[in-house]
């Protein structure tokens, strides 16, 4: 009988943390411009309308966020960058940066649904140019050397690797 239940209580633990753990997005590290152009195609090809990129340091402030829109028969990439609290000090480098991104990408400020407003490019499938902008504002800007301690992960991303979903 004790066997036995040691054996259920092990099958539980087993199963709980497979649950827990499979359900977290995969973290990517060491983003090299070729690592992170590979994962914005991924995000083009594999994601969702509204699925996501983002890409931290250490912790969960600062971020950039990529995310893949599908509308009109069409899909591409955006980078959104919040004018929230935290972000403040960092707008004017963004800004300056994203200046040099032009005419390629076209950029102003958009509206969510939470009253938060976004600097907003748009890369449509330029994944290379993306990649370049994020690898800037991140390691200029927002001071995250990616390399060394930058981590990436989806949101919204189907994981089969032959998935064309919107485009």
């Amino acid at each position: 009988m004790f066997i036995f239940l040691i054996i259920v209580i092990t099958l539980v633990a087993v199963i709980g943390g497979f649950w827990f753990f499979g359900r977290k997005p995969a973290i990517h590290r060491q983003l090299t411009p070729a690592k992170l152009e590979k994962l914005l195609s991924v995000l083009l090809k594999q994601g969702y309308d509204g699925g996501a990129l983002f890409v931290r340091g250490q912790g969960d402030l600062p971020f950039l966020q990529v995310m893949k829109y599908a509308r009109r028969g069409r899909a591409g990439l955006q980078l959104d960058f919040p004018r929230a609290d935290w972000a403040q000090s960092y707008l004017p480098g963004v800004e300056a940066a994203l200046r040099r991104y032009q005419p390629l990408a076209t950029r102003g400020w958009t509206h969510s649904s939470n009253d938060l407003e976004f600097i907003t490019v748009d890369f449509e499938t330029d994944t290379r140019q993306a990649a370049a902008c994020v690898t800037e504002l991140a390691e200029t800007v927002l001071m995250i050397p990616l390399v060394e301690s930058g981590r990436a992960e989806f949101m919204r991303v189907s994981a089969a690797p032959n998935a064309r979903i919107e485009i």
